[in-house]
């Protein structure tokens, strides 16, 4: 189970007119970087933002020296559309509890 260190933690905020997301970073694991509240407004979706931000978070993470990201969906959104569209965007099964499921990429 992931256990971060918030006391620890380094933030990046990112927001635009119609999305925002958030890269943590904690000192007790250098190699990984955690992304969470992607969150894309509903009038905005389906035109590719998504997968841009995606993009933008791995580079980001990429060019600190990052090895890999973290997210974490909630296990009532197994198999829905979100956790399909991560799947399709390289993410893979790191661990699951009763109630998030752990998503790994190694970048």
């Amino acid at each position: 189970m992931l256990n971060p260190n918030i006391e620890t933690q380094t933030t990046w905020n990112f927001k635009g007119d119609n999305y925002r997301f958030s890269l943590h970073f904690y000192a007790d694991d250098p190699e990984s970087i955690m992304l969470t509240c992607l969150e894309v407004n509903q009038d905005s979706q389906r035109q590719g933002i998504g997968t841009q931000i995606m993009d933008y978070a791995e580079n980001f993470a990429r060019y600190r020296g990052f090895k890999r990201i973290f997210l974490k969906i909630w296990t009532i959104k197994r198999n829905t559309w979100l956790h399909q569209w991560y799947l399709k965007q390289g993410y893979v099964f790191h661990e699951e509890d009763m109630f998030d499921i752990w998503l790994r990429k190694d970048i």
